[in-house]
């Protein structure tokens, strides 16, 4: 498939694929266009692969999903490590631990110290 079979099949079925996109992206119109964007780009650098013009509609529309379901893992990964940070941080709250800043070791970060507030030790004891 040359570029100029490539755009013209994307100019007929865009409208498809970003109304299939903001239906899995639950309306969410700006998500949809960043994931159609990234599907279009994937597509055309490996449209050599695809033998029968015929089948680019379902070539494009699982590529499409496949992007999606990509970009559904990297922002479920983000959010649980978020949500893990946050929890063990009220964790430690509440056990009187506070979490420092970066600990600083021969000028490279080693990462956070946590350490018991003294007034909360005592009270411990």
């Amino acid at each position: 498939m040359n570029r100029n079979e490539f755009v013209r099949n994307v100019e007929s079925c865009q409208k498809q694929v970003r109304r299939f996109l903001t239906a899995l992206c639950c309306g969410d119109s700006t998500m949809a266009d960043d994931i159609a964007q990234d599907s279009f780009v994937k597509a055309y650098l490996s449209c050599d692969n695809l033998t029968d013009d015929n089948k680019f509609m379902s070539w494009i529309y699982r590529i499409a999903y496949n992007t999606f379901i990509s970009s559904r893992r990297v922002s479920l990964c983000n959010n649980i490590s978020r949500r893990c940070s946050q929890y063990r941080e009220q964790r430690y709250l509440r056990l009187g631990i506070q979490i420092s800043g970066t600990v600083q070791s021969t000028g490279h970060a080693v990462g956070k110290r946590a350490y018991l507030d003294p007034a909360v030790l005592y009270a411990w004891i």
